[in-house]
C-alpha cells in the first residue's frame, strides 16, 4: 500500500505535463531565453540592448526599494544596474525555471566585497508581451 502513493504522485506529475499545452512550452521557453538574454547583455553592460528587453514602465522590488513595490522608467531601471554593476561582480545564473505563462525564477550568486564569499540571489522576472515588466530581488 505505501508504494501506491508515490505511484500515484509520478502518474499525477506527468499526467500534468501531458496537458501542458505546446504554447504553454513555448512561451515558457522564449521567456527563459529573454531572460538569458538579459543577464547576458547585463554581465557585459550593454546597457542599450538591455532597454530593448525592458517595458517602458516597470515595477521593481528589492532592497533598494526596502522590498516595496516601485513603478519606475526603463531609463531608471537601466542607470539603476549601471549603478550596481559599477560595484558588483557580475551576476552567476545557477538555476533558471519558469512560473506559468509569464513568470521566471532565476537563482544565482553574485561575489561578495569579502574574499571568498558570495550572496545568494533569487530573481523573479515577469515578462509580458516580449518585454520584462516586473523584477523582484530577493537575498
Amino acid at each position: 500500500m505505501r508504494l501506491i502513493y508515490p505511484l500515484q504522485l509520478v502518474f499525477a506529475f506527468h499526467l500534468l505535463r501531458a496537458c501542458q499545452s505546446p504554447d504553454m512550452t513555448q512561451k515558457q521557453t522564449d521567456n527563459m531565453n529573454l531572460t538569458k538574454k538579459l543577464h547576458k547583455h547585463l554581465n557585459r553592460q550593454d546597457w542599450r540592448a538591455v532597454e530593448e528587453l525592458c517595458a517602458e514602465k516597470l515595477h521593481y522590488r528589492g532592497r533598494a526599494t526596502h522590498f516595496v513595490d516601485v513603478e519606475e522608467s526603463k531609463a531608471r531601471f537601466v542607470r539603476r544596474y549601471q549603478t550596481l554593476l559599477t560595484k558588483a561582480k557580475p551576476f552567476e545564473i545557477r538555476q533558471l525555471y519558469p512560473a506559468g505563462l509569464y513568470h521566471v525564477i532565476v537563482e544565482g550568486t553574485v561575489e561578495d566585497e569579502r574574499p571568498d564569499s558570495s550572496l545568494a540571489v533569487c530573481l523573479i522576472y515577469t515578462i509580458e508581451d516580449k518585454h520584462i515588466t516586473r523584477l523582484y530581488a530577493y537575498e
